[in-house]
């Protein structure tokens, strides 16, 4: 890595040096390599702060993002830590804490700003609308719930379209009712209807709001 000029540094292994999950038993079975090998990483961002240095692991079947410290403490000036693993195999974390089948996607900027992505894999996907209709000035929050793809050994999963999955909210009339893309906000400003669209994982839910004076 001493040879290293790229803005950003990815070092993938295996098995995580710290399990992110509650069952806390897929990662290094030495704990004090876990945190040397944490540790030896730390001390190349310190050493080489134009480098964006991130930590990629596998195997514990669910994902996570975590700023960790040598001990596996998160902290906010941490190590940039991340398990992407869930394409078929049982996850070992509940749906809300990133066990649900996925993959990740990865963005690098020529800056070295690192983007990603969390997709679920989903055969379909539902909204949750409390109300389909709403008077001017008027807000809610909507929300989505998708059900995973099954196979052999997949199982159906209920998932939450919440943090960590990546989603995206839309509305056919910004002039009727405008949404935050990310919360699931919808604010009706004036008479008339709307489609309101969430999408995640490549499928898509759609509703008609309707928004009165």
């Amino acid at each position: 890595m001493t040879a290293n000029r790229s803005k950003v540094a990815i070092v993938a292994t295996h098995a995580p040096a710290y399990d992110p999950h509650p069952r806390a038993d897929s990662q290094f079975s030495d704990r004090w390599e876990a945190r040397m090998y944490e540790e030896l990483l730390i001390r190349y961002q310190k050493t080489h702060p134009g480098v964006h240095t991130i930590l990629f692991f596998g195997h514990s079947r669910g994902f996570a993002e975590n700023l960790f410290d040598a001990a596996g403490n998160n902290v906010a000036d941490g190590l940039p830590n991340f398990v992407v693993a869930d394409a078929g195999s049982p996850p070992y974390a509940s749906t809300d804490q990133g066990g649900f089948y996925h993959y990740g996607l990865f963005h690098i900027l020529s800056d070295g700003t690192v983007q990603f992505a969390v997709q679920p894999v989903l055969a379909s996907v539902s909204m949750i609308a409390p109300k389909t209709s709403l008077t001017r000035g008027e807000s809610e929050t909507l929300s989505g719930t998708g059900t995973t793809v099954t196979g052999n050994d997949a199982a159906a999963l209920s998932v939450p379209i919440a943090d960590p999955v990546s989603r995206s909210w839309t509305t056919s009339d910004p002039r009727v009712a405008t949404i935050d893309r990310r919360t699931g906000q919808v604010t009706a400003h004036r008479p008339g209807t709307a489609t309101i669209t969430l999408t995640t994982g490549g499928v898509s839910s759609t509703c008609i709001l309707i928004v009165t004076g």
